[in-house]
């Protein structure tokens, strides 16, 4: 048992959601230092669906709670609680198909409806306490790969067994919490599991605390299980999680609000995803499902006993949020936060707008501008001096010039922010011109940008860069009646000791790690200190 050692206080929203549940509904409050607007949007966009909240005292959270109660002693009920299912959705619209695959789905009353093979959105405060109550009803098409012995290190396997894992969250790495060395068997079966995995049957009680100052920002969540991580992915097994500021102390997100009147209503989750599947054996005309044995080339799959046909040949399409090459319509020079999230198995996209559809070209004229204000989740810090872009206090902030000079500080400054590979995530903002057109976001590759990938680095020669459309910027409609008060942030903005941000000056070699009051006790595996950053950050 790991035990529980402090107790906590209510909470604000604690306090929000219990009123809301007295008035027969549990809400999840939306209280921050700066009100949002609520203006009139022109929205097309597919944002993905947003998770909803797990009343206390429902039948999930009294299920979460027992078995939380196996695994710690005396647990507090989550500030946020969500209801993530692995289960397999059949008819789920995509690409002009009908497609058949395993999916995460939203088990809270309410959750948003899932229409596109893509994680519902989390959202997770600091210093409170999050909790994901995680299910498993998978499905396989086809035989699983049932192995033994050293071959599970390096052969793939256990296709309907998963866990989950937060991206990049700085939480402890060990049960109830960020434990990648669980896993979770679909209700029913018994996957073999490697040595050192402990494993549970259908369930398992997610328990995440998040410390007082962890920064806010964007990142995600995908199944962690060695043996079938890639192929849950290739089905579209990821989402956002978005880590908001819980406290009355301004940060990142609510200085935007306020300095620049960029809002929670001007952001864009962009969740970059390369879906697999194959047409379905015997189904009707448009019925595509996916067969994780042949994604992996597992040898000796028996074609009679799988769900697609014998010749059938792997489609793999990019989509943002579930939905190949969408658009996004924004006023003419409005300003948008774009949240990148590269949720793909291997693919790595350096974004640029194009004045063609068909293939990259150069806009001439007015043309939207682009500003990285993020990555990884953490705004970023200040700039180098000796970088002469930032003179002065008003100066932009990172803006990304795509003409910068091969061999320049600003060159590997710009490639690096805009190379976005698989686990990463970049926060961008789009300012468009004054008028009206349309434009295309091309992945590109060096003849085209500042990037640190090359065109032939992927194992067989081939490019890992995605070098095709991947969204539509449509500019139209008429000017926001508060676009005056947009205004792009500025180096005194992040300047801003409020933002919180990782600790400078920590010694790896040294193993000097601030120290950290955590309300868990490890007892798995007590070397490792809780306040350790998660294994791939």
């Amino acid at each position: 048992m790991i035990r529980h050692l402090s107790s906590r206080g209510i909470t604000r929203r604690q306090t929000l959601k219990f009123i809301g549940a007295i008035g027969g509904t549990a809400v999840a409050s939306q209280s921050f230092p700066f009100v949002t607007d609520a203006r009139a949007q022109i929205v097309d966009f597919p944002a993905p669906p947003k998770a909803g909240l797990v009343p206390p005292g429902s039948n999930l959270a009294t299920a979460y709670m027992n078995q939380l109660q196996t695994i710690i002693d005396d647990p507090v009920f989550p500030d946020s609680l969500y209801a993530l299912t692995c289960a397999e959705m059949s008819d789920l619209p995509f690409d002009g198909k009908s497609l058949k695959s395993n999916q995460y789905t939203d088990d809270a009353p309410q959750g948003s409806l899932k229409t596109a093979p893509v994680g519902p959105t989390l959202e997770f405060f600091r210093g409170e306490l999050s909790g994901v109550y995680l299910q498993n009803f998978m499905t396989d098409c086809g035989p699983d790969a049932m192995l033994s012995g050293d071959s599970s290190y390096y052969t793939p396997h256990g296709f309907t067994a998963t866990n989950l894992h937060t991206h990049g969250l700085h939480v402890s790495p060990s049960q109830p919490s960020d434990d990648v060395l669980i896993q979770v068997n679909a209700k029913g079966t018994h996957a073999h599991a490697m040595t050192g995995m402990t494993t549970f049957d259908a369930s398992y009680p997610y328990y995440y605390d998040l410390r007082g100052d962890h920064p806010v920002g964007t990142f995600w969540y995908h199944p962690h299980k060695h043996g079938s991580v890639s192929a849950q992915m290739a089905t579209g097994m990821a989402g956002a999680l978005l880590i908001r500021n819980g406290t009355d102390i301004p940060d990142f997100e609510d200085l935007l609000a306020s300095e620049c009147n960029i809002t929670r209503d001007d952001e864009v989750v962009m969740v970059l995803q390369t879906i697999d599947y194959y047409p379905a054996k015997g189904g009707a005309s448009g019925e595509v499902t996916y067969d994780p044995a042949l994604y992996y080339g597992v040898p000796g799959q028996d074609q009679n006993d799988s769900c697609v046909d014998a010749s059938a040949t792997q489609t793999s399409v990019m989509c943002i949020n579930g939905v190949p090459s969408p658009t996004l319509s924004i006023r003419p020079g409005e300003i948008k936060r774009l949240r990148l999230i590269n949720a793909t198995v291997g693919t790595v996209f350096v974004p640029r707008f194009s004045a063609s559809e068909g293939e990259f070209v150069k806009p001439t004229g007015e043309a939207p501008e682009l500003f990285a204000i993020a990555t990884d989740g953490i705004a970023l810090p200040k700039p180098q001096p000796f970088w002469d872009i930032f003179i002065h206090d008003d100066a932009p902030y990172y803006p990304i010039d795509y003409d910068a000079t091969a061999g320049t500080a600003a060159y590997l400054m710009v490639a690096e922010l805009i190379t976005i590979a698989p686990g990463q995530r970049v926060d961008l903002l789009v300012k468009a011109p004054a008028s009206e057109g349309t434009f295309y976001l091309f992945g590109v590759d060096g003849n085209n940008a500042p990037t640190v990938v090359t065109t032939g680095n992927d194992y067989d020669g081939s490019s890992i860069l995605y070098r095709e459309l991947m969204m539509t910027l449509s500019v139209t409609g008429t000017k926001r009646d508060d676009a005056d008060a947009q205004k792009l942030p500025t180096l005194k903005l992040f300047k801003n000791t409020m933002i919180n941000r990782p600790p400078e000056g920590w010694s790896l070699k040294s193993k000097e790690l601030p120290a950290i009051d955590y309300h868990l006790k490890f007892q798995s595996n007590p070397s490792i200190d809780p306040g350790q950053k998660n294994k791939d950050g």
